[in-house]
């Protein structure tokens, strides 16, 4: 289906103590899939100022590796990192977080996620 938009459901594999229910959660994953193309932002968007980490992994025709720390403001939607990946087969991201405020998961999108290791 190359050129054709397909929409993917992102969803989180694994929460670790704080109240990081879905929805509650400070950091998203969006994805666009047009066939051939991947577009990936992780998304910080947090009711209350807290510092977050994160790491992502990309994997397509590539494989790309990103670890991030920042301060997220409250109230605020804000775009942390943005990847695009070709693939021909199959692609899958997996991000993994860290809230100050205690919550810890995974998110994993794409036909080929899994988790990553160590989870």
């Amino acid at each position: 289906m190359k050129g054709m938009f397909r929409s993917v459901a992102v969803i989180p594999a694994l929460v670790i103590g704080g109240a990081a229910m879905a929805g509650e959660q400070a950091i998203s994953m969006r994805v666009s899939d047009t066939g051939g193309e991947v577009n990936i932002a992780l998304v910080a968007h947090s009711t209350v100022e807290q510092a977050v980490s994160y790491e992502i992994e990309i994997q397509g025709a590539s494989k790309a590796v990103h670890k991030g720390r920042t301060t997220i403001p409250a109230s605020e939607e804000r775009v942390l990192s943005r990847f695009k990946v070709n693939y021909t087969d199959d692609w899958c991201a997996q991000a993994r977080i860290h809230e100050s405020e205690g919550a810890a998961y995974t998110l994993n999108a794409g036909p080929c996620a899994t988790p990553m290791a160590g989870d």
